[in-house]
């Protein structure tokens, strides 16, 4: 049986939690990766009994907001529940680095800002995601490339692009810039780098389709 690398840190990335005059539920996190494990992702849940959980809690919408992360290889998933501590609902996804509260602009739903990691030989990658819980279930909003660090192949440049996501104007546009750093490839490996400012991107929301999309 593989075995994670990963030392249990619960309650990483916490917020307060006020449900009415009460405080939320803490949720059984354990009990929910024992039952269930293959929706989280896993083929056994002893995988994930080293598991870092990011707990987030944004209960002023009544949703509790878990990321899980391990390895062996990188994986992870987002798990909502209600102010309770009742499951509500499973995302698999890239192992996740942080979840944050989001409020998407002219919306009721309850949404979060989720960065989770991917990564392979010679490659690195953070994705943000923008998660709603419409529904019943975790949807995605809107996601875009944190950091993308490509060095698969040693005999070409290798390539390191990071971008800055910054929301404006009350969230209803989000701004992204970003850099790219090229690694040439020469005989001897590779030796500094150039840099290249990559061009900005706008993004609006859309309250027809619930999600950013390029501003016209």
């Amino acid at each position: 049986m593989r075995r994670l690398l990963i030392a249990l840190a619960i309650t990483v990335a916490t917020s307060s939690s006020v449900y009415g005059q009460h405080a939320c539920k803490d949720p059984d996190i354990r009990a929910t990766i024992k039952e269930k494990f293959k929706e989280i992702g896993t083929s056994h849940p002893d995988f994930l009994q080293d598991a870092t959980i990011i707990l987030n809690r944004a209960s002023f919408q009544n949703i509790q907001w878990v990321g899980l992360y391990w390895e062996g290889p990188v994986s992870g998933a987002l798990l909502a529940y209600d102010c309770e501590g009742n499951l509500l609902s499973i995302e698999q996804m890239g192992g996740v680095k942080s979840v944050q509260f989001f409020s998407v602009p002219r919306a009721a739903t309850p949404a979060a800002a989720v960065e989770h990691i991917w990564t392979g030989t010679g490659y690195y990658k953070i994705e943000y995601t923008l998660y709603g819980f419409i529904n019943g279930k975790i949807t995605k909003l809107w996601e875009h490339t944190k950091l993308e660090s490509n060095f698969e192949k040693p005999w070409e440049s290798g390539i390191v692009d990071s971008f800055e996501i910054s929301p404006a104007v009350s969230r209803i546009r989000l701004i992204v810039d970003g850099v790219r750093k090229v690694y040439p490839s020469t005989k001897s490996g590779r030796s500094g780098y150039r840099v290249e400012k990559l061009p900005t991107e706008s993004y609006c929301w859309s309250d027809e389709k619930n999600t950013y999309s390029l501003c016209k």
